[in-house]
């Protein structure tokens, strides 16, 4: 998926994703091309940190984010404890905005990231 990111494109995009257990466990996503890209776990079900707290809907109001590659800035207002390591924690509740405007700083694209 590449040029600019909506609320909709991304949880288009969301929703297409195959789930990898019963807890409605997404695969890791990487925002951006090689040379600039962030990867990180989103993920939206009655077992995350996230709105609604339902499984399996396509439009989510907020996700649960979570360790990222890199500390980006627009995240750390969500950060689940202050003084956490950036990189090795989750982010509670990021509305869906945050994580589109994310994606458009790298570039707009998104994809599948499995290390």
């Amino acid at each position: 998926m590449s040029n600019k990111v909506t609320v909709d494109s991304f949880n288009a995009f969301m929703s297409m994703l195959p789930k990898r257990s019963s807890m409605d466990i997404r695969p890791m996503i990487k925002f951006g091309s090689n040379d600039n890209s962030l990867k990180l776990s989103i993920q939206a079900s009655e077992f995350h940190y996230s709105s609604p707290r339902l499984n399996n809907l396509n439009n989510y109001t907020h996700y649960e984010v979570g360790f990222p590659s890199s500390v980006e800035p627009m995240l750390m207002p969500y950060i689940e404890v202050e003084g956490d390591n950036p990189t090795e924690t989750v982010y509670p509740y990021v509305p869906v905005e945050v994580i589109v405007d994310i994606a458009n700083k790298y570039g707009g694209t998104m994809e599948v990231w499995d290390a």
